[in-house]
């Protein structure tokens, strides 16, 4: 990407996004995955402030054109990160950016604060429920039978 910024430029206490493990998937290249920075058209994005939280982000920034434009995030793209504008609660739409990364569009004219973060699917909550219910009643089965064994012995 010719036109890329990267955040670290912007600011370096809070923005040195290198935690990130390298994962390789088959259309990515090696090369580009080692890039832990978030890029966007310095022409139309004007990043004020980042920071980033394990897989959440706050990013405060500018769409200095009157058309859509993008940030690309130094994490995958998997279908349950959402962004969110802070200031009206508005969805903004995640896609998938520059190497399969999170892709936040930004709308035309937008200034403001954005949220990104990451959010476990439903059906994870009713796994934990299962897991937990399934733990519980073993203990339960297996008191009961260690009580049954201590009576009859």
């Amino acid at each position: 990407m010719d036109s890329a910024y990267l955040i670290n430029a912007v600011d370096r206490s809070g923005c040195a996004f290198r935690d990130e493990p390298l994962y390789v998937f088959e259309d990515a290249y090696e090369s580009e995955t080692r890039d832990r920075d978030a890029h966007f058209p310095e022409e139309e994005v004007d990043v004020i402030h980042a920071e980033r939280n394990g897989f959440r982000f706050t990013i405060d920034l500018e769409n200095l054109v009157d058309k859509e434009s993008f940030i690309d995030l130094p994490v995958w793209n998997y279908d349950t990160y959402r962004a969110v504008a802070v200031e009206t609660g508005e969805d903004l739409p995640v896609t998938f950016g520059e190497n399969r990364r999170v892709r936040v569009e930004i709308p035309a004219g937008f200034s403001g604060e954005i949220d990104v973060a990451y959010t476990e699917p439903w059906f994870w909550r009713v796994a934990e429920i299962v897991s937990v219910v399934s733990a519980a009643a073993f203990l339960y089965v297996s008191m009961r039978r260690m009580a049954m064994y201590h009576f009859y012995s």
